[in-house]
């Protein structure tokens, strides 16, 4: 009952000091994919930002990109936000349900119930599949606004650089998490059409995301080249 009780808190609803408390409590809700779209929602914060600061200033190379920021802080506000908080909910409701199911099943085994256990098996496998599947479209939907962070980063307001290279680490971290998760989940699952689809899908946001992670350090030298000698230059990025 009190899990029930549990899932019905908007988690996103509460003071941040709770909230990080909810996270430390040792339960299994909030968890792991909930954690990973919350530094997706604290990007789409941040852009939202940059670009509220850049609409707003008259220099000719911010009015050429007005229009364009105003597409894209309409598309992170009405869009973008909704979803990963969408699933940032989902993914507590759906996880608790596993963790039900899997209570029973090993109450069941204990009391030598094999039909019992059985069935709260099957039920937790097939909660699992939603379980697995939500943490995917987390790293898919801050893939797919990552390079609005990047536009931000060159073309936004440039004292805010701070804001937007944050955003870009918090995408990168929201994506990298989402995948710890996924692929946790489907390790142990037998081989079948259900789990090579998501290994390749998992597969192709992995090798994108290293691609983004590279080209995110390489913006952070841009901002250490900035103001000194040539001449002074030392640092090297080495990329394998």
């Amino acid at each position: 009952m009190e899990q029930n009780l549990q899932t019905e808190i908007n988690y996103l609803t509460l003071p941040t000091n709770d909230l990080l408390d909810k996270f430390g409590e040792g339960m299994h809700i909030p968890g792991a994919g909930s954690a990973a779209a919350f530094p997706g929602l604290l990007a789409i914060e941040l852009m939202k930002t940059v670009c509220k600061l850049t609409i707003a200033r008259q220099e000719d190379k911010y009015v050429a990109v007005r229009t364009e920021f105003k597409i894209i802080l309409e598309e992170l506000e009405n869009e973008i936000k909704p979803r990963l908080m969408e699933l940032f909910q989902k993914d507590i409701s759906v996880f608790n349900e596993v963790s039900q199911h899997r209570i029973q099943r090993d109450k069941a085994k204990l009391e030598n119930n094999e039909k019992e256990e059985r069935k709260m098996a099957r039920l937790a496998n097939e909660r699992l599949k939603d379980a697995t599947e939500i943490p995917l479209e987390i790293a898919r939907t801050c893939l797919g606004v990552i390079d609005y962070a990047f536009a931000i980063f060159d073309r936004g307001f440039q004292s805010a650089r701070g804001d937007s290279g944050v955003a870009i680490s918090n995408l990168l971290s929201a994506i990298s998490g989402a995948l710890f998760v996924t692929l946790i989940n489907i390790r142990t699952g037998r081989k079948s059409q259900w789990i090579e689809k998501l290994r390749e899908e998992a597969e192709k946001i992995g090798n994108t995301y290293n691609t983004k992670q590279k080209l995110a350090l390489t913006k952070v030298f841009e901002l250490y080249k900035e103001g000194i000698d040539t001449q002074d230059y030392q640092l090297k990025l080495i990329f394998e």
